[in-house]
């Protein structure tokens, strides 16, 4: 019944959220919507940015989502939100599961219910935007990993066709391939045995790709993994005007922030001369200021577990206010519930399994540091955070009841 009820619950705030934010009239769009329109309209998977027209701009699992939406529908956005709002009470559900198997129910539980209550997750299940499809596919492979057979091979396509859709949505998923060989090989004990599980997923998540990087190749006559916005988002946080984040502190864009002359170049060039461009002034960059890239490396990565500067510019003040309440007791918890979950004889705590999401979450900030921080490349492997941080506050609740308990003893009535 309480998994009953946090779903329920989850279900109401984001429907609530929804028409208090008037997105049922004014939907929240992104490139990927107008994208999806240029798919319908036949003029191709194509978007106008930086003055060119880019034909790999985003991962194209979502666009070519709303695209079918938007076709099936006719454009109704309110399906599309009321879509996403499903996924996000699904991810809890898919939260209780992992909570649960890596600890115990009430850790699910609660676990669940604080995913269900998450702040940004339930404004960005109204926004029509790739992160509520993103967290919902995490989970939903994590869920898959612990849970099946690795031994048995239709398992292992099954999670290999969700890594390489979940590739063609957002570059983190792949770091489920070293996850998972972890998860494998600490279970089993066994390197081969994890060495050819992974070769396999790897092997099938690169076939669910290729069609794509073939593509891409047809468009461009160059190999290139799936777009080439990676180029200008490395750019963003390795240049004179890096901020760490997209937007400097007084809420410009970074590209704004750039000499004249270097905006004009840029300006005038195709999509793939930006691609090259951005590459080659971000490694010059870096190699002329190591020193610099190192130091905003370390600050990123900083940014990427607290707070950037410019988080909140977009949002009303009470909102970061009250995010970064809930975040700071979360972040406290999930400190002390990583701690326990690592070091202390929990034998109830499947810690091959711990160990495989944390080497996710570590790999998914790092990535971020190399690259740019925003609050909600955080948000989407919170729900994994959150699983901790449920295991951090039973942990600390079973502390205070039992000194509590032994106080009692030595102080009757």
């Amino acid at each position: 019944m309480g998994i009953i009820f946090i779903t329920i619950l989850a279900l109401i705030n984001r429907f609530y959220s929804l028409f208090l934010l008037g997105r049922h009239i004014t939907p929240e769009v992104w490139e990927y919507d107008t994208i999806a329109l240029n798919i319908i309209q036949q003029k191709g998977y194509s978007f106008n940015y930086l003055n060119t027209i880019y034909h790999s701009y985003v991962y194209p699992v979502y666009p070519f989502l709303t695209a079918l939406s938007h076709l099936i529908t006719g454009r109704n956005y309110f399906v599309l939100e009321v879509f996403q709002i499903i996924l996000s009470v699904l991810t809890c559900y898919f939260v209780y599961l992992i909570g649960k198997l890596i600890f115990s129910r009430k850790v699910g539980l609660l676990s669940s219910f604080l995913v269900a209550l998450h702040p940004g997750l339930i404004v960005y299940s109204t926004k029509l935007h790739e992160l509520t499809l993103v967290v919902f596919l995490i989970t939903i492979i994590f869920w898959l990993m612990i849970s099946l057979d690795y031994a048995k091979a239709y398992n292992n396509i099954i999670i290999s066709i969700l890594i390489g859709a979940g590739i063609l949505t957002r570059p983190t998923f792949i770091f489920f391939l070293p996850a998972y060989f972890l998860y494998v090989w600490l279970n089993s004990k066994r390197f081969k045995c994890a060495l050819k599980t992974i070769l396999a997923v790897a092997l099938f998540s690169i076939l669910i790709i290729l069609p794509w990087t073939i593509r891409n190749y047809r468009i461009h006559k160059r190999w290139l993994f799936i777009t080439t916005n990676s180029a200008e988002h490395f750019w963003r946080g390795n240049n004179p005007a890096a901020s760490g984040s997209a937007l400097t502190e007084d809420g410009c864009s970074i590209i704004e922030k750039s000499p004249v002359e270097i905006k004009e170049k840029i300006y005038k060039m195709t999509e793939i001369e930006q691609y090259d461009f951005f590459h080659k002034e971000a490694y010059k960059f870096i190699g002329s200021n190591p020193g610099f890239f190192i130091k905003m490396t370390f600050k990123k990565f900083f940014y990427f577990w607290w707070f950037s500067p410019q988080v909140g510019l977009l949002y009303p003040g009470l909102w970061k206010i009250v995010y970064m309440a809930y975040y700071g007791v979360l972040l406290f918890t999930f400190i002390f519930g990583l701690y326990a979950s690592l070091f202390k004889k929990i034998l109830s705590a499947n810690k091959d399994a711990v160990v495989s999401v944390l080497l996710f979450i570590f790999l998914t900030s790092l990535l971020h540091a190399l690259f740019y921080v925003e609050i909600r490349h955080r948000w989407a492997v919170e729900p994994l955070m959150l699983i901790f941080s449920a295991f951090g506050l039973t942990e600390l609740c079973g502390k205070i009841t039992l000194s509590g308990s032994h106080k009692n003893l030595h102080d009757p009535v």
